[in-house]
């Protein structure tokens, strides 16, 4: 899993080094346990929590903003804020005068499992003479960033490989294989979430 302790402010204008450099400048808010963004316009709200922006440096348009006291940011939604103390070398507030908002979220665990995985043409032990195996299972969870795919294959040995090594994928919570050889085969499925988990 990737450790972020920067984030990267790419401003489409030129702005003044100063107020990019000032962290009072930027609002990292947390959301909290509501699971609603609260703050807004570069006030805290709610249950929200502010996460310390320690340093902004300035250079060729962008912000590097250091945050949370070097140490990664955990799991979560956040919404990053740049306040309208940041100008361009005009001395114009950017936006408006309403504060540029985003939102990311950070997600390092991996969905659910997938049990039970059943099978309604070879689901009974039996030897078939079908070569095609269709399989069914429970849809997995993921709180955060959500079930994007699911990775699957059907192979002779019952040891799983890893998540990446199987090349099929699948939106749903069902499929078939090609047709396979004579002998006892395993379908092997796992899920993986929006960020990759």
């Amino acid at each position: 899993a990737v450790a972020i302790t920067e984030l990267l402010v790419t401003f489409d204008e030129p702005v003044q080094a100063t107020s990019a450099q000032a962290v009072g400048n930027y609002l990292l808010a947390f959301v909290g346990s509501n699971g609603v963004v609260d703050s807004t316009n570069c006030s805290l709200g709610g249950d929200d929590t502010a996460i310390a922006v320690d340093s902004a440096a300035y250079a060729s348009g962008t912000a590097t903003l250091g945050v949370n006291g070097a140490a990664a940011l955990g799991e979560g939604r956040y919404r990053l804020f740049v306040c309208t103390g940041v100008v361009d070398l005009g001395g114009n507030a950017l936006g408006g005068g309403t504060a540029f908002a985003r939102s990311f979220t950070v997600d390092t665990t991996a969905p659910g499992g997938v049990d039970p995985v059943t099978s309604a043409s070879h689901g009974d032990g039996l030897p078939k003479s079908n070569p095609t195996i269709a399989i069914a299972w429970s849809a997995a969870s993921d709180a955060l960033s959500g079930v994007a795919v699911y990775r699957y294959g059907f192979a002779p040995t019952a040891t799983p490989p890893a998540c990446s090594a199987l090349g099929d994928t699948t939106t749903g919570t069902s499929t078939a294989s090609a047709a396979v050889l004579d002998g006892t085969w395993y379908a092997h499925i796992c899920a993986v979430d929006g960020a990759g988990n």
